[in-house]
């Protein structure tokens, strides 16, 4: 009977048809529906220490970072205080010495004029005898050294140019070596003893620079044979006026003030000269005061200090004048304020 029959098996379903969508076929491979998605949760609540242990390990973290930033603008802050501080001090350093030269300089002045007067008197300019100029050499002893070793000590000289450094030391050294030859000149001049044989030499001085010196020239030869030589030399000698012998000038001439003379007759170019003396050479003697005072004794001494003394003044004077170009620049800069 139809009942006792065994039931059909379904029938299968039907393939589908390759679809269009190539994309398709890949979601068909993975059962052809949405997957469910599942969310697991742990609602397992968070101990605390975990919670303490990430905001202490923040707080540190932030705290590093502050602290290093507060370190980096301390140096750069505390290395421009720095720098500050000791363009602060080159500025003062530089105040100072300014001070200390210009105090000097005027000093050093007025040591030049005592000098330069000492210098005309012994020339004798102005038409008076050549003399020594006390008075002024005293003047000299009440000047005190203006310059001392302590105020170019333990200081910045930073702002300072080589050059200026190179002045400033010998200004110091010039300073310090005139006073001493001031000493000297003063030891040598002012005591009783030693005017009294300053003037005599000085009297005998202005003579000889007013006098009217020659040279009386002769031919000599030194050598013998092939060896010989002939050479023009000339003798010093006193001269005067003589009257004139056939137009001819002549002077009278003598080996000692006041001694024997003889004519000769006075020489030009052109002439020539023999073994025996005949011709007279004129010398300036206001031009040779110089060579003359040095033979003269304790004035020619006197003479030789003072010009020795005027070189190195000059030279002085020449130095002060670039230091207070140079320092000058020096003392308008200013301070800077600290951070």
């Amino acid at each position: 009977p139809p009942f006792a029959q065994p039931a059909a098996a379904p029938a299968a379903p039907p393939k589908p048809r390759p679809p269009s969508d190539p994309f398709a076929a890949q979601a068909s491979s993975y059962g052809g529906g949405p997957q469910e998605v599942r969310l697991v949760i742990d609602e397992k609540p968070v101990s605390d220490d975990e919670v303490g242990r990430q905001q202490r390990g923040r707080t540190f973290l932030v705290a590093g970072v502050c602290i290093l930033l507060g370190a980096a603008l301390g140096a750069g802050g505390g290395s421009m205080n720095g720098r500050r501080a000791i363009y602060n001090v080159t500025v003062r350093d530089g105040h100072d010495i300014f001070t200390a030269v210009d105090t000097a300089s005027r000093t050093v002045l007025d040591a030049q004029s005592k000098i330069d007067a000492c210098v005309a008197a012994a020339a004798g300019q102005g038409g008076q005898p050549a003399r020594v100029d006390y008075a002024s050499i005293e003047q000299l002893r009440a000047l005190e050294n203006p310059l001392q070793a302590g105020a170019f000590a333990r200081k910045n000289y930073g702002a300072f140019q080589p050059q200026t450094v190179d002045d400033l030391f010998s200004y110091y050294n010039n300073i310090q070596q005139l006073w001493a030859m001031f000493g000297h000149l003063q030891a040598t001049t002012l005591p009783e003893a030693r005017r009294t044989e300053l003037d005599r030499t000085a009297t005998a001085t202005s003579e000889s620079a007013s006098a009217q010196f020659g040279a009386v020239l002769v031919t000599a030869t030194e050598g013998e044979g092939d060896a010989a030589v002939s050479r023009t030399v000339g003798q010093l000698a006193f001269l005067e006026e003589a009257p004139p012998e056939n137009d001819e000038p002549r002077v009278l001439v003598r080996g000692t003030r006041g001694g024997p003379g003889r004519a000769m007759a006075v020489f030009a170019p052109g002439v020539e000269i023999g073994s025996a003396p005949t011709h007279v050479l004129l010398i300036d003697g206001a031009g040779s005061r110089g060579v003359l005072a040095s033979q003269t004794g304790a004035f020619g001494e006197y003479v030789n200090s003072i010009r020795e003394i005027k070189t190195l003044m000059d030279a002085t004077i020449e130095i002060q004048g670039r230091l207070t170009t140079s320092l000058g620049e020096i003392a308008r800069l200013e301070e800077v304020f600290a951070l």
